[in-house]
């Protein structure tokens, strides 16, 4: 239920406040795409709590985006498993969850699930951005994405100019073609051309001397 620009933008988004560069949040998103369950507004919201999670928890984006993945496509299991990686929930809150899923309000139990992540990881990918050297990492990843704009127009250009290579590259390939077979020809043409060459070295200091004694 999202567009690709979308996805694009959150990512550019939190690549702007926190360690991880947009290719990796993209990466995280496309992983979180495989689960059926998650859509529009849960996965919106479900994104930058993988963020939030990786980033408190020390763990890889894709290994989160499973994880939490796993317990929005599946709340009454998946609460059992984001237990046991750290994530606490109530008694109460596990008993809703299941009225909730039996009751056909998936996104309802996908709610609190994403609750309970907020409220323990928010905001933590964005703190460790501020913190040490979390600036320089989002500086680099800043530069990164300036290389890869470059990349990408240097890449059109030569794609534009694919037809004038290609006809120069075909006629080098023939003047090679053609040394080849005449190899003595141009052994002679060289040594005239170097002797030329000397003959002119010695002959311009005498025509610059000739014009200023003039």
């Amino acid at each position: 239920g999202l567009s690709s620009d979308a996805l694009q933008a959150q990512a550019k988004a939190l690549q702007n406040i926190t360690t991880y560069d947009d290719d990796a949040v993209i990466g995280m998103q496309s992983l979180l795409t495989t689960f059926t369950q998650i859509k529009g507004a849960i996965f919106t919201e479900a994104v930058p709590a993988i963020v939030d999670l990786s980033a408190k928890m020390g763990t890889d984006l894709k290994g989160s985006a499973i994880q939490v993945g796993k317990a929005l496509n599946d709340p009454i299991k998946g609460v059992s498993a984001l237990q046991r990686v750290g994530v606490s929930f109530t008694e109460s809150q596990k008993k809703l969850i299941k009225t909730l899923v039996e009751t056909n309000d998936i996104a309802g139990a996908q709610k609190i699930i994403l609750g309970e992540l907020n409220t323990e990881f928010g905001g933590s990918a964005e703190a460790m951005g501020k913190a040490g050297l979390g600036p320089i990492t989002m500086m680099q990843n800043k530069l990164n994405d300036v290389k890869e704009e470059i990349g990408g127009l240097v890449a059109k250009i030569v794609i534009g100019l694919m037809p004038t290579i290609e006809k120069m590259v075909k006629g080098l390939g023939m003047a090679v073609q053609w040394i080849k077979e005449h190899q003595k020809t141009v052994s002679s043409l060289a040594v005239s051309i170097g002797t030329l060459v000397i003959g002119m070295r010695v002959a311009i200091p005498v025509m610059e001397g000739f014009g200023i004694a003039t």
